[in-house]
């Protein structure tokens, strides 16, 4: 199959501050734990978008930069995910936007090309497994997009669009940690063993 010329896009990945992240998994982790897992997680996710050609810019959007990020940071006010992200986009107005969550350990470098390449002019957008969440948003310069990150943000982003999007379902971009079940199903080997202990 061939493809039309490869785009240049910007990614943002969206991370909660230290505390706040992946309480569904309170009964199986620490705070320093779900903490740790998530940093994990994250810096998986941006290995994945560094390996990438098409991807020219990597941005953190969290309440603080992380330890050892030299990439660009997105101060998060904390006035919730949607009004974060529809602020941080007008900075990416003319250019192809991705926006990607950190919880994804099983991303690989294909997914990302089958989100973004110019196969067609469509934006891209990827359910959780559930089908009934967003993990991640291609959003082609052409377009503009209301962020409805939350529950059921599949269906509504899908409904809020203004030309029909490219739906993606592969399991690197469906498989997001938020539940025990979930961890289960991403692989111990995935992770390192203390952060797994229970």
């Amino acid at each position: 199959m061939k493809f039309g010329a490869v785009a240049s896009w910007s990614a943002i990945i969206p991370l909660k501050p230290p505390g706040q992240r992946k309480t569904r998994l309170a009964r199986r982790l620490s705070a320093a734990q779900r903490d740790r897992l998530a940093e994990d997680m994250f810096h998986h996710v941006a290995s994945i978008l560094r390996a990438v050609p098409s991807i020219s810019e990597i941005a953190l959007l969290s309440e603080s930069p992380l330890p050892g990020w030299a990439a660009r940071w997105i101060h998060d006010h904390g006035r919730g995910l949607n009004v974060e992200l529809s602020e941080s986009a007008k900075t990416y107005r003319t250019q192809n936007l991705l926006v990607i969550h950190a919880d994804l350990p099983r991303l690989e470098v294909a997914d990302i090309f089958d989100l973004t390449t110019a196969r067609d002019t469509r934006s891209a957008i990827a359910p959780d497994r559930h089908g009934t969440g967003t993990n991640a948003l291609a959003i082609r310069k052409e377009d503009s997009m209301s962020f409805a990150f939350g529950d059921h943000s599949f269906p509504r982003h899908l409904a809020l669009a203004r030309r029909p999007l490219r739906v993606v379902e592969r399991i690197g971009l469906a498989l997001d940690v938020d539940t025990p079940d979930d961890l289960d199903i991403a692989g111990r080997e995935r992770f390192s063993p203390s952060l797994l202990a229970r």
